[in-house]
C-alpha cells in the first residue's frame, strides 16, 4: 500500500465563525429550550425523560439516553445492585484525586481503594437570580449579594460602551441576574441579538432589545398606547439593564411598572387600560359599566420569575402577605429570552493527490481474473509469486463486445490518515467511489471540523 506525505502547501488551517441561535421559554414553573418538549423514554415503564434531564436543560455529555434510570440499583462502594446507568468514579489511590464535591475531611476518612462515584447526566440552563434592594429590605439584600460584587470589574470594564454598565447602579439596588452557560453562546454573546419579552395571556406585554449594540436592553414594545387618541407609551426608550457580551450575564434593574395596551375583558364588554386616568382605572370601549382589572405591577427585575415556589419580591409588589405559602406568580404570565452567540471553529483542510501512473493496482482477489491458480510456491530456499496472473478487465466498450481494450484501472473509495509514525488515525470514505486510470490525476479535498 502506498504512502504519500503531505506537502506544507497540501494542509490548510481556518476558523469558522458561526452564530448559533438559542431561545428560552419560563412559563408556569417549566422552562423551554427552543421550543423542544421532553422526550419521553419508551423502555422505561416510568416513562421518564430520554435524556434524564429537566426540561429546559441541556446534558452536556449526552449520556444514559433512554436508559432505565428506575432500575439503576448500583452501589459502587459495595459492588452490589444492577448497574443501567453510566456513573463516574475515583478509587482513591497515591495521586489523591478526588471529585471536587468531596470536602477535605471526608476525603481523609476514605481508606485507600475506597470507590468515589458521583451520577451522569451533567445538564446546563439559563438560571435567574433575584437579589433585593439593600435599603428596603437589608436582611434579604445581603443573601448572595457577593455575585453582585464579583462582577464589579466587569461591569466598569464595560463602561466605554455605555453609562448604564456603572457598577453603583447594581451594587445596593434591586437587580434580576440572567446567567447563560459558555454552551449555548460559544466565545460570546452576539451583539444586537439578544431580546427579552414578556407575554401576558399569550400576548406580547413589553420587549426589550439590545438594539443599539452596545449592550443596553432598550425597551421597544409598546410604543404607543391605544386609547381614545393614541400616544407615544412612557416606557419606550427606556433602558431596563444591560449584557455582558463575553461573561454570559444579564442584568436588568428596570423598576418602572410595566403598562400594555392589551385589552381586559368583562361580562359587561371589552375595555382597554387608559394612561391619563388612575392606575387600575380603564375607559370603557363598548357598553355596559367600567371594568377594574388587576393592577399591572410587573417590572423587569421579576423576569423569568418561574413562579413555582414563594416568590417574596412579587408578594411584596402585589402587597400580599409573605407568609402565605399559597401565593405564587400568576400562570397568565410567560416569558421569552432569545440570543444568538458567537462560536470559533478551527478547520483542518488537506489535499490528498492520486498522481498519473499511480495507485492503478489492487490486492483485492476481485482484481484478478477468476479461476486462476494463484497458490504460491514455497520450498526451504524459495518465496516464489507466480507472475503471469491475468487482471480482471472491467473497461467496457461501447460497441457488442461487453469488453474493451485492457486498461489498468481500480476504484478509489477510501483514503487514510497517518501520522508520523504510520499509524492510522483517520479514514476518509467517498461516497461514490472515484474510477482511476493510469492517465489521471486526482486530487481528494478532506475538511476535518474540531
Amino acid at each position: 500500500m502506498p504512502y504519500y506525505e503531505f506537502s506544507q502547501n497540501d494542509i490548510f488551517r481556518n476558523e469558522i465563525e458561526t452564530h448559533p441561535k438559542c431561545e428560552f421559554h419560563f412559563h408556569n414553573g417549566v422552562t423551554y429550550y427552543n421550543r423542544t418538549q421532553a422526550q419521553l423514554g419508551e423502555q422505561d415503564s416510568k416513562s421518564e425523560n430520554v435524556t434524564h434531564v429537566p426540561s429546559g436543560h441541556l446534558s452536556l455529555h449526552e449520556l444514559n439516553v433512554d436508559r432505565k434510570l428506575s432500575e439503576h440499583t448500583y452501589d459502587a462502594e459495595t459492588d452490589t445492585g444492577q448497574q443501567t446507568m453510566i456513573y463516574p468514579f475515583i478509587t482513591k489511590g497515591g495521586s489523591l484525586t478526588s471529585f471536587k464535591t468531596v470536602s477535605t475531611s471526608d476525603f481523609q476518612s476514605f481508606g485507600y481503594g475506597t470507590i468515589m462515584s458521583s451520577s451522569y447526566p451533567m445538564s446546563a440552563t439559563v438560571n435567574s437570580d433575584y437579589y433585593y434592594d439593600f435599603y428596603q429590605a437589608p436582611d434579604l439584600a445581603d443573601t448572595k449579594r457577593r455575585h453582585i460584587t464579583s462582577l464589579k470589574n466587569t461591569l466598569n470594564s464595560y463602561r466605554h460602551l455605555s453609562k448604564h454598565y456603572d457598577y453603583s447602579r447594581y451594587e445596593k439596588s434591586e437587580v434580576k441576574v440572567v446567567s447563560i452557560p459558555s454552551i449555548f453562546y460559544g466565545s460570546s454573546v452576539q451583539k444586537g441579538t439578544v431580546e427579552l419579552k414578556v407575554y401576558h395571556q399569550g400576548k406580547l406585554f413589553a420587549r426589550l432589545q439590545d438594539i443599539n449594540k452596545n449592550g443596553e436592553l432598550v425597551q421597544t414594545f409598546p410604543e404607543t398606547y391605544e386609547t381614545c387618541s393614541p400616544q407615544p407609551h412612557p416606557d419606550y426608550g427606556k433602558v431596563a439593564g444591560v449584557v455582558l457580551y463575553n461573561e454570559g450575564f444579564i442584568l436588568l434593574n428596570g423598576l418602572w411598572s410595566m403598562k400594555s395596551p392589551y385589552y381586559e375583558q368583562s361580562s359587561s364588554g371589552y375595555f382597554r387600560i387608559c394612561p391619563s386616568c388612575e392606575e387600575g382605572s380603564t375607559k370603557p370601549v363598548g357598553s355596559g359599566a367600567p371594568y377594574n382589572p388587576t393592577p399591572m405591577w410587573m417590572k423587569w427585575v421579576f423576569f423569568a420569575s418561574l413562579g413555582d415556589e414563594l416568590d417574596k419580591t412579587c408578594n411584596i409588589a402585589a402587597g400580599l402577605d409573605l407568609a402565605d405559602p399559597s401565593v405564587t406568580l400568576n400562570p397568565d404570565w410567560s416569558w421569552g429570552l432569545s440570543f444568538a452567540g458567537t462560536n470559533y471553529i478551527p478547520t483542518l483542510t488537506m489535499l490528498a493527490h492520486a498522481p498519473k501512473g499511480e495507485l492503478n493496482h489492487s490486492n483485492n482477489p476481485t482484481f484478478l481474473e477468476h479461476g486462476q491458480e494463484t497458490k504460491t510456491r514455497i520450498t526451504d530456499t524459495e518465496y516464489i509469486e507466480k507472475n503471469n496472473l491475468e487482471i480482471n478487465n472491467t473497461v467496457k466498450a461501447p460497441y457488442n463486445n461487453p469488453e474493451g481494450n485492457f486498461r489498468k484501472q481500480t476504484w478509489i473509495s477510501k483514503i487514510g490518515i497517518y501520522d508520523d509514525e504510520k499509524n492510522l488515525i483517520g479514514i476518509v470514505k467517498l461516497a461514490t467511489p472515484i474510477r482511476k486510470t493510469e492517465e489521471r490525476e486526482l486530487t481528494f479535498k478532506l475538511k476535518l471540523d474540531f
